[in-house]
């Protein structure tokens, strides 16, 4: 083969890639900020209740808001839930640029049926969560969703981001919700559901590569703790 040729199967061939090939994408996931239900000394099931932030919620949100207030965020997409709609709109509040706020019944809470408000008691028989801590692979939520129905409609918001023109965004929601993209994350199975849990107004950043590849950067950061307090995953 010619010289002239070789080029030119080179230069085709990396024109091809650039075209099929897309740049890694940014997502920053936050779970809302504190209510009183999270501090409540009864454990309960809060999932699609209203359920506001308090003080202290409020106060964490604004601060995520200031960490990210010069970082380039895209748009943020919450969950219809409200203490996640004020979580969105104080994260927004901080930011330097104006952030348009979107809301993605995709990463709605998990649905808990007939446990919506109801305490751990009333709904496992036991204070500690039973199965729901212990074995979650094997919790059946009546008259709710599954895990797996969670994981499926977080598949759908990946794959539209991944086919979208934005190459940022973030997104607000709920404990189960980011545990379930956790797994989804690193591949862990659903026994793993607690591996990575986060806290009221945790942020993680997460590289999308493909819709099946995924790269964490950090996970759970609290920037509004002092630095010796810190606490996240890199």
């Amino acid at each position: 083969m010619s010289l002239t040729k070789i080029f030119l199967l080179l230069t085709i061939t990396t024109l091809t890639k650039s075209k099929t090939q897309k740049p890694k994408k940014t997502i920053y996931i936050i779970r809302h900020g504190e209510t009183d239900l999270n501090v409540d000394p009864i454990p309960r099931i809060r999932g699609r209740i209203n359920n506001p932030l308090n003080k202290e919620g409020i106060a964490h949100a604004k601060a995520a808001g200031d960490f990210l207030s010069e970082i380039p965020i895209g748009k943020i997409y919450y969950s219809s839930i409200p203490r996640a709609y004020q979580t969105a709109q104080n994260i927004a509040s901080q930011h330097k640029e104006k952030v348009t706020l979107i809301e993605e019944p995709d990463v709605i809470d998990i649905s808990w049926g007939d446990w919506e408000g109801k305490t751990f008691m009333e709904c496992f028989g036991r204070e500690d969560g039973g199965d729901f801590f212990k074995n979650p692979q094997n919790l059946i939520i009546p008259n709710g969703e599954t895990f797996y129905g969670v994981m499926a409609r977080l598949r759908h918001f990946f794959i539209k981001f991944w086919e979208s023109d934005e190459n940022i965004c973030t997104i607000v929601s709920h404990g189960a919700v980011t545990n379930v993209m956790a797994l989804m994350f690193i591949g862990a199975p659903l026994e793993k559901f607690w591996t990575m849990y986060m806290a009221g107004c945790g942020v993680s950043k997460v590289y999308m590569k493909g819709i099946n590849h995924f790269e964490i950067d950090y996970w759970n950061m609290h920037h509004f703790l002092k630095d010796g307090e810190r606490k996240y995953i890199k």
